[in-house]
């Protein structure tokens, strides 16, 4: 037990070292917290005691335990850690305690190098990318949205899981089958939209089953990859029909009902 108490707070440690970076902002808001912990009384109290309540809980092991299935659900746990606050209340007692402005300067300028050179610049992250329209938004996105839009005012999607929070954020009147949840990500979700998801972003979509959930969930648009497009007996059999091409993606609306038998041919017309 003690063993394994250990073994997770090591990893506890791992994952702390990984949200600050290089480790120097961490070792920076460490000692920030020691100065203000024996700089004044008050502050010990009204601050730092409370923020070591809060990290005995946050970098508790057994709360690592039953959260660690979810890294990026632990990690928020984090963002409660007042580090900027008490670098920036440190720097400021710090810089204050001096009485020559030759020594405040290049204890700011010594800061402010460790913050900058040492920090980490989020817009290199692989999540950013240059923005191209005023939305911040997939331009293709918003082209199928506008498209879908023009068809229908509230239209109701199936389409790639990447998709899925461009269209949401463009126009809440669009409804998505799933979103950001559709892998627990939030929130639970049912394996039927799951299989949902996973299938129409395969290589060989089956869109019997895709086709099949759009028509019993009242979806009237799917949108599928070019790559994979929908055969016309198919959509045929859905009440289904081509709208339009997009920059990678194929639309499909729905414009009539289904019919009942699944061996209908074009022959039988």
């Amino acid at each position: 037990m003690i063993a394994m108490i250990r073994n997770l707070f090591v990893e506890v440690m791992g994952q702390l070292n990984i949200y600050y970076g290089e480790g120097v902002i961490l070792a920076i808001a460490v000692a920030s917290t020691i100065y203000l912990f024996v700089s004044e009384k008050e502050i010990r109290r009204k601050l730092i005691y409370p923020v070591l309540l809060m990290l005995v809980v946050v970098l508790n092991p057994l709360v690592y335990y039953f959260i660690k299935g979810s890294l990026s659900s632990y990690w928020r746990i984090f963002w409660i850690i007042p580090d900027v606050i008490l670098i920036a209340l440190a720097a400021a007692k710090l810089v204050s305690s001096m009485t020559k402005t030759r020594f405040k300067l290049l204890t700011m300028a010594v800061l402010m190098i460790l913050l900058v050179f040492f920090g980490k610049n989020i817009f290199e992250g692989d999540e950013f990318s240059k923005r191209y329209n005023q939305y911040g938004l997939s331009t293709t996105a918003i082209w199928i949205a506008d498209a879908m839009l023009e068809a229908d005012e509230t239209p109701r999607c199936i389409c790639p899981y990447t998709m899925t929070w461009h269209l949401r954020a463009y126009n809440p009147d669009i409804e998505t089958m799933y979103g950001r949840d559709i892998d627990g990500y939030i929130v639970y979700t049912t394996p039927d939209r799951t299989l949902i998801s996973h299938n129409i972003s395969a290589e060989e979509p089956d869109y019997d089953v895709i086709l099949d959930a759009a028509v019993k969930g009242d979806f009237n648009f799917v949108i599928a990859y070019d790559r994979a497009p929908i055969d016309d007996v198919t959509l045929f059999q859905y009440g289904f029909e081509h709208y339009r091409s997009i920059d990678g993606y194929e639309i499909y609306i729905q414009t009539g009902e289904p019919i009942i038998d699944p061996d209908w041919t074009p022959e039988e017309e």
